[in-house]
């Protein structure tokens, strides 16, 4: 008996007989025996179902201090009958042997993401954590509506770690397969299928990265909440990667539990704003070449004009219709054509040509009962400071000025400033509903009045 598992139980069971009357001993414990040591956890093989069971739920809190007592290290003792000892030393045997490969095939690249002014930053973080996983950023929250290209990024990632560290063992899943994951796992309580919780366990807790798309969707489920948080710890704290996408900032996410939130404010928060036109363009340009389509510029220009959500999969969805319609009917893609088969025939395409400096100081000074000059002032108070703000990055936003054009026009303030400005109502617009509808509602005044 010289298997280290075998040679803790039986100085358990020393401890343990001298704890419960000898009866009870010889009838449920004397016969069991330590058969595996894995992840803290000390397997003992009972000889039949009954016993088993018995002992998991009556004997649990004994085993354990017993253990314990011996090696501080062993968090669990768990008892099973010998098939399903099997099956575990046949799943550890799988893990030990066969590390999965990441499917490299059909993923998308950083080579075929279409970067503008909206994803600058998020490509770049994405970038340099595909480069050197918990090096730079970890976790990395990358946040931004429907089909801006979050997914993108995050196949981006698998891929390029796949290419440049073929060795680090990559996991990249929804958060609803997480959970399903979780609740098929939890099932152990009922069967008794110890092994299930411990597949899962190997499975998202084994890996060198774990990506995790949509993690909003785990808001208000409290056990599966409590699980991920065990799960992002434990990788953490042995510095593996994470990498998450979420539709909105962490701190604007209902129910989720505020310990989450702050693990995700540890690493670094990003998002993908919405594309602008120039963006969309490319984007258009790109997707068009990628299909091999017939199509001209004045039908791609316009397609960026009339569809501004920002949705690259609507964009997408958009070429593909005209493909398979030009297909049928073997013939290119014009403007008439694109204007025919998306049932627009008369489209004038909005114009921001009555947009200017002096009129976003006007409705934002008015809007905001603060002069023009106060705009241009070094006053911090927060009734100045904020319409600043939001006169600045709507400036930047609807202008498209460079910082030192912005600064100019706004009391020669420092470029670091003029960033700053940005940044506060980015944040404003991510997780303040309230300043939100302010500075849309300005926006739109500018726009439209």
């Amino acid at each position: 008996m010289s298997e280290p598992q075998k040679n803790l139980w039986e100085s358990a069971k020393t401890v343990i007989k001298g704890e419960i009357a000898p009866p009870l001993f010889k009838a449920f414990l004397s016969e069991t025996e330590g058969a595996l040591l894995k992840d803290n956890t000390l397997y003992v093989k009972s000889p039949n179902e009954y016993t088993r069971n018995l002992c998991n739920n009556g004997y649990a809190v004994i085993s354990l201090n017993s253990v314990r007592s011996i090696n501080k290290s062993i968090t669990n003792v768990v008892f099973m009958v010998q098939s399903e000892i099997d099956q575990l030393l046949e799943a550890e045997k799988i893990t030990e042997d066969v590390v999965e490969p990441v499917i490299t095939n059909n993923l998308k690249t950083f080579e075929t993401f279409v970067v503008g002014k909206n994803s600058q930053f998020a490509h770049a973080a994405a970038s340099s954590v595909a480069d050197a996983p918990s090096k730079s950023y970890n976790p990395l929250f990358i946040y931004g509506k429907s089909g801006v290209g979050k997914t993108h990024l995050m196949q981006a990632i698998c891929a390029r770690v796949a290419s440049v560290h073929p060795t680090l063992k990559v996991l990249y899943v929804t958060s609803e397969e997480f959970t399903s994951d979780f609740v098929e796992a939890v099932r152990f309580n009922k069967d008794n299928n110890y092994q299930k919780k411990d597949n899962f366990k190997n499975k998202y807790r084994s890996v060198d990265m774990l990506l995790i798309d949509d993690i909003q969707f785990i808001a208000g489920k409290k056990e599966t909440q409590e699980e991920f948080f065990n799960t992002f710890n434990t990788l953490t704290q042995a510095n593996k990667q994470i990498v998450l996408t979420s539709d909105r900032h962490p701190n604007s996410i209902e129910t989720l539990e505020k310990r989450i939130q702050s693990r995700f404010e540890n690493g670094l928060i990003c998002d993908i704003q919405p594309p602008d036109y120039e963006t969309r363009l490319a984007i258009l340009q790109e997707k068009s070449v990628e299909m091999m389509m017939d199509i001209d510029y004045d039908s791609l220009s316009f397609i960026a004009e009339y569809y501004t959500s920002g949705d690259v999969r609507q964009l997408e969805g958009v070429l593909k219709k005209l493909s398979f319609t030009a297909q049928l009917s073997n013939c290119s893609i014009d403007l008439q054509f694109t204007h025919q088969i998306l049932g627009i025939e008369e489209y004038v395409p909005a114009t921001s040509s009555s947009v200017s400096i002096s009129k976003i100081k006007q409705v934002v000074s008015n809007y905001f009962n603060i002069s023009m000059l106060d705009l241009e002032s070094q006053q911090r108070k927060h009734t100045v400071a904020f319409p600043r703000h939001v006169a600045i990055y709507l400036t930047k936003k609807l202008l498209g000025w460079e910082l030192k054009k912005i600064s100019e026009e706004f009391g020669g303030r420092n470029h670091s400033t003029i960033i700053n400005s940005l940044n506060v109502v980015e944040k404003a617009l991510a997780t303040d509903p309230q300043k939100k509808d302010i500075i849309d509602k300005v926006e739109d005044m500018i726009i439209n009045g």
